[in-house]
C-alpha cells in the first residue's frame, strides 16, 4: 500500500527484474519534482537507464530471430551434424500446382490458417506495444481497439478453418517419391490434421478472449504500464488530468493488477497457440507432392557451383555456407536478448550488448547478401519443362521468404540500436533523487 511523508504521497516500487523495467524505490504520484544532479558523472559512467522502447522492441527482435531460426531449420539440407549443399528451389508437377487440394487437404484451408497466424501475431504485438509504450490516452484506446480487431479476425479465420477441417481431416496423406511408378501407398496423416483442428479451436478461443480483454481494459484504463518516475507521472497528468481519469487508474489498484496479469496471460497463450498453428501448418504443407530431378546433367549442388557435377540428384535447400551464417546470426541475437533480460545495469555491459546486437544484424545482412547471390544463380539454371512425360514447375517462394525475413530481422535490430543508443542516449546523464 501507499504511505505519506509530509505532504507527499509515496508508493513503494518493487526493484529487480529486467533493467528496462527498473525504477526508483519510492515514486511520488504527485508533489514537487525531484532534485536533479547533472554533475554526478561517476554514476552515469557506470550505469545505463533503458527507455520504455527497449523491452517491447527486444521482444519483437526475439520473435523475428525465432522465426528466422525456424525457417533456417526447415530449409537446411541434412541435419546439424551432417549437412550438404542444396539448391534453393523445388519441382512440382503442374497438375499438382493447379489442383485445389494439397496432400489431400484443401488449399483454402491452408490459406485460412496463414491469414489467422499473420493477423493474430500482429494483434498480439500491437497489444503488448500498447501496454509497454504508454501512448497518449486516445492513441492507447485506438491501439487497443486495433489489437482487438486483429485478434478477433484471427479467431474468426481459425473457426472457419476448424469447420472446414472437420470434414476433410480423413483425407490428409503423405505420398512417397515416385509412388506413381513404384506402387507404394500413401501414408495416413489424419492424426496431424486432428492436432491442427484442436489448435484451430484453441486459437479461435484464446484470440477472441485476448482481443476482448485488451479492448475492454484499454478503454477502462487498466492496460498500461505504471509511470516509472516523476516525469512520467507529470506527462500523464498533462495528457489526462486526475479528474478525467478512469477509476481504475486511481482506486482499483489491486483489480487493475489482476486485469493486467490476466490480459498478458491471454495474449501469451494466444501467441503460443498461433505458433503451434504455424508449425502444424508447415508440417502439413511439407506433405505435398514434389519431384526429384535425377539423372540430369547437373546433379546435387556442387560446392563450387559446378554445372557438370555428377552427383546423383539435386536436393532442395540452401548451401551449407548460407545456413551456417544464418545459424550464427540467430545464436548471437537470441543469446544477447536473453542475457539482456538479466538485471545488468552497468553502462559497459549495455554497450557490450549493443555491439553484439550490431554483430547479429551484420550477420543477418551478410546472409541476406549470400542468399541473394544464390537465388540469382538459381534463376539462371535451366528449369525442365517436363519430367517423366509430365509438365513441371520450378518454385523458389519459400526461399525468397527466408531472404526477406533476414532483411527484416537485420532492420529490426538496427532500429533498436538507433533508437535506444542514439536517441535514447540523450536522456542519460541525470540522477533523480526524492
Amino acid at each position: 500500500g501507499s504511505f505519506s511523508l509530509g505532504e507527499m504521497d509515496l508508493e513503494p516500487i518493487v526493484v529487480g527484474g529486467p533493467p528496462m523495467l527498473s525504477t526508483s524505490v519510492v515514486e511520488p504520484a504527485m508533489g514537487p519534482p525531484p532534485v536533479i544532479y547533472d554533475d554526478d558523472d561517476d554514476y552515469w559512467e557506470e550505469n545505463w537507464v533503458y527507455s520504455r522502447f527497449a523491452l517491447p522492441w527486444l521482444l519483437v527482435c526475439l520473435v523475428c530471430l525465432g522465426v528466422l531460426f525456424f525457417m533456417t531449420f526447415w530449409q537446411q539440407t541434412g541435419n546439424i551434424k551432417n549437412q550438404w549443399d542444396g539448391v534453393p528451389r523445388y519441382f512440382v508437377r503442374t497438375a499438382i500446382e493447379d489442383d485445389d487440394d494439397e496432400a489431400g487437404m484443401p488449399k483454402n484451408l491452408r490459406n485460412l490458417r496463414i491469414g489467422s497466424v499473420f493477423t493474430g501475431v500482429l494483434g498480439v504485438i500491437v497489444g503488448f506495444l500498447t501496454y509497454f509504450l504508454r501512448p497518449k490516452p486516445g492513441i492507447r484506446k485506438g491501439l487497443g481497439a486495433l489489437s482487438a480487431v486483429l485478434l478477433i479476425i484471427a479467431a474468426v479465420l481459425a473457426w472457419i478453418a476448424f469447420g472446414i477441417a472437420l470434414d476433410k481431416y480423413k483425407d490428409a496423406v503423405q505420398c512417397p517419391d515416385y509412388y506413381r511408378f513404384t506402387g507404394a501407398r500413401c501414408r495416413d496423416r489424419s492424426y496431424v490434421a486432428i492436432a491442427a483442428i484442436a489448435v484451430d479451436a484453441a486459437v479461435g478461443l484464446t484470440a477472441l478472449v485476448a482481443g476482448l480483454m485488451v479492448v475492454i481494459n484499454s478503454l477502462k484504463g487498466h492496460w498500461k504500464l505504471a509511470p516509472r518516475d516523476w516525469y512520467d507521472e507529470q506527462a500523464d497528468l498533462r495528457q489526462e488530468p486526475l479528474k478525467d481519469r478512469r477509476p481504475a487508474e486511481m482506486i482499483m489498484r489491486n483489480v487493475s493488477f489482476v486485469r493486467k496479469v490476466l490480459t498478458a496471460l491471454a495474449l501469451g497463450l494466444a501467441l503460443l497457440f498461433l505458433i503451434a498453428m504455424l508449425v502444424l501448418l508447415l508440417i502439413l504443407h511439407e506433405d505435398r507432392e514434389t519431384e526429384i530431378l535425377r539423372n540430369r546433367v547437373r546433379g546435387r549442388s556442387h560446392r563450387g557451383f559446378n554445372p557438370y557435377s555428377t552427383e546423383p540428384y539435386e536436393h532442395a535447400g540452401w548451401p551449407t555456407t548460407n545456413t551456417r551464417i544464418r545459424y550464427a546470426a540467430v545464436a548471437v541475437g537470441v543469446l544477447t536478448v536473453l542475457m539482456n533480460f538479466l538485471p545488468f545495469r552497468a553502462r559497459a555491459i549495455a554497450i557490450l550488448f549493443a555491439f553484439l546486437y550490431f554483430c547479429s544484424a551484420a550477420l543477418c545482412m551478410i546472409a541476406f547478401g549470400f542468399d541473394i547471390h544464390v537465388l540469382r544463380w538459381v534463376g539462371k539454371l535451366h528449369c525442365p519443362d517436363t519430367l517423366y512425360g509430365e509438365p513441371i514447375d520450378c518454385r523458389i517462394a519459400p526461399y525468397v521468404a527466408t531472404t526477406v525475413m533476414e532483411f527484416i530481422t537485420s532492420l529490426v535490430l538496427i532500429v533498436y540500436l538507433i533508437v535506444e543508443f542514439t536517441l535514447g542516449a540523450k536522456r542519460q546523464g541525470k540522477v533523480f533523487e526524492y
